[in-house]
């Protein structure tokens, strides 16, 4: 059993908090994992490494394994969300004409996802970051977490949109070789995802498209507009930002942990951020800081205009 769980109208909500390992759970139906706080290592089917952290989410379709593998960070956290066949249908047929003929275009069955390791969508983290909040904090709402698992799926339904459409602007090859394009340069993110901690050389990303060099480079560019170089250089930045911003975390120490020489990660993060790491250190301190104070003076705001209509209602 799942720590805490919820099951809406047949959609299971799992939560999972620090400190817990994920047990072994077959998917009978699509879902969508998104871990927080650190990294989450997970097993797809016994075989495939999935790495979860703040900066990607993965959607599967039903009939894979999900378990837990190696080491992961103490604090890391996991939502998992199973969605029933009537809440899909429901989404699917809430979608324009256009787009759900996009979405079932590509498969014999109504509903069936790009399955990959995704950065992180900023309409669908904010959602996925409530209702963990909400599961965390031992809400019991089932109407409220139908609503959000309804928006949850509508939203993912979007974002599936959107990947498809660029599957679809492939234009430099035929229709029916698109899809299978994108699935394998999914598999050169995915590795990149779970991997980028050490050094990924051309042939391993290669192999894992079961392309040449040359051909998984040019396809690569056609599908993302960089290089694999650039993209796992950006990824790492993406999470040496995080930490540190969020950990106590030494920049030698945030490089090791992210693939980097030192100097590198500075000059990394001076190019995409445009300050050093000193600087950005500082700016996310104070920044915590002045949620923190904001936070406070409106609770002590409440606490005042409450004691003070408790006065009144005493005099009165």
């Amino acid at each position: 059993m799942f720590p805490q769980q919820r099951v809406v109208q047949g959609t299971e909500i799992r939560w999972l908090p620090a400190g817990r390992a994920t047990p072994e759970t077959f998917g009978s139906v699509p879902s969508i994992h998104a871990a927080w706080n650190g990294s989450y290592s997970l097993s797809l089917d016994g075989h495939v490494p999935l790495k979860l952290e703040d900066e990607v989410f993965v959607a599967l379709n039903a009939g894979h394994v999900l378990t837990a593998r190696g080491r992961r960070d103490p604090s890391a956290c996991l939502l998992s969300i199973y969605f029933s066949p009537e809440l899909q249908e429901k989404a699917l047929a809430a979608l324009p004409v256009a787009d759900r003929e996009l979405l079932t275009a590509y498969s014999q069955t109504p509903f069936r996802l790009l399955e990959h390791v995704r950065d992180s969508d900023r309409s669908l983290a904010s959602v996925l970051r409530y209702i963990a909040h909400h599961m965390s904090t031992g809400i019991d709402d089932p109407q409220w977490y139908e609503e959000q698992v309804s928006f949850l799926l509508r939203r993912l339904l979007g974002h599936e949109v959107s990947l498809l459409r660029s599957v679809d602007a492939l234009t430099h090859m035929k229709s029916w070789k698109r899809r299978e394009t994108f699935v394998r340069i999914a598999r050169v993110t995915d590795l990149i995802h779970s991997c980028y901690e050490r050094a990924l050389t051309i042939d391993e990303l290669a192999e894992a498209a079961h392309w040449s060099r040359f051909h998984m480079m040019r396809e690569f560019k056609a599908v993302h507009g960089i290089s694999p170089y650039e993209f796992l250089q950006r990824r790492r930045t993406q999470t040496a930002s995080r930490l540190l911003c969020a950990t106590d975390l030494s920049v030698a120490e945030i490089a090791e942990r992210t693939g980097f020489h030192v100097r590198t990660l500075v000059r990394r993060l001076h190019r995409s951020r445009g300050l050093g790491a000193r600087a950005l250190r500082t700016l996310a301190h104070e920044a915590t800081q002045s949620q923190h104070s904001t936070s406070s003076r409106m609770t002590t705001s409440v606490v005042s205009h409450v004691e003070t209509a408790t006065s009144i209602s005493c005099v009165r």
